[in-house]
């Protein structure tokens, strides 16, 4: 059973993916409806065919993000290992065979969805620009909290403005990611693969504590131009990076060690718990006991 909206609570400010059309009163009031949202733990044996589902929910669109594990996905546009970071715009009339590493299930979180007028009218495919399948997201944390406030806004209010905002958030994101894959024709092949260094440090190394301008030393480079090329191939500034590694690595130490909250905002570089929990429910929207044990 898939909750569908008999109105249209909510306008969708210039959204991406709508293209102009020759006809004004067809795009005049584009709006979102939210078939379904859930987040999925597929299991050892999982697979899944799209041609076996029915209904609405082989209309519209999915956003498709892997939170966890590994798999292999295979759609019209080739087949895709699957590890955490994947994030996909599935065509739902399209077929999609997939499966998981039996070892280390696929975790997934999606949102099916589809583009109607003011009038209540489906919008074909045709007049809808949707960007490509997939593209991996590098920076997970932020992403996996919009994917997650988007859920949880479903379940409590489906038919409500809410879960819409937080699904346009994610493809806003979805689109800018794209447009830094675009954009990373600009950067110099041998300064991106610095920042990519860089990046490997700051990951493997959440707790230590890393200066802009001794970042830029190692670069080569003034810090005013390492700032430059690091938002330009990460998308970010290098402090939000190393903040969101920070988050991350924490997320993990929270879900799956035994140590406690002071400890890991100790092990992580904080000056005091207090500080910790701020900033980590800054980023997640959930304070660190939210993520106490919780597996998956």
């Amino acid at each position: 059973m898939f909750a569908h909206s008999s109105h249209f609570p909510f306008r969708v400010p210039k959204h991406p993916f709508i293209q102009p059309s020759n006809n004004p009163r067809c795009f005049m009031d584009p709006h979102i409806i939210i078939r379904t949202a859930h987040k999925t733990y597929c299991g050892a044996n999982w697979h899944w065919d799209s041609r076996l589902q029915s209904g609405d929910i082989r209309l519209g669109y999915n956003l498709w993000y892997v939170a966890k594990g590994r798999g292999l996905l295979e759609t019209p546009g080739g087949p895709f290992e699957l590890r955490r970071g994947d994030c996909f715009l599935l065509r739902s009339w399209e077929e999609h065979l997939g499966t998981s590493v039996r070892e280390d299930p696929v975790v997934v979180s999606w949102c099916c969805y589809d583009y109607f007028d003011a009038r209540g009218r489906r919008l074909d495919p045709g007049k809808v620009r949707i960007p490509q399948r997939h593209r991996f997201l590098p920076e997970t944390v932020f992403f996996e909290s919009l994917m997650d406030r988007l859920i949880e806004a479903y379940q409590e209010a489906p038919d409500g403005p809410q879960p819409v905002q937080w699904l346009q958030s994610a493809l806003n994101e979805v689109e800018q990611q794209d447009s830094r894959i675009r954009t990373l024709q600009g950067i110099d092949l041998e300064h991106a693969e610095l920042i990519d260094l860089i990046c490997r440090n700051i990951r493997e190394n959440p707790g230590r504590k890393f200066r802009i301008p001794q970042l830029a030393a190692k670069s080569s480079m003034c810090i005013d131009h390492f700032i430059r090329v690091f938002r330009r191939h990460k998308g970010m500034t290098p402090g939000d990076y190393i903040v969101d590694s920070r988050i991350e690595a924490a997320r993990g130490l929270l879900q799956f060690s035994t140590h406690n909250i002071s400890q890991v905002a100790e092990l992580l570089g904080y000056r005091n718990v207090y500080a910790f929990s701020k900033q980590f429910k800054e980023r997640t929207g959930k304070p660190p006991t939210h993520y106490r044990g919780r597996k998956g």
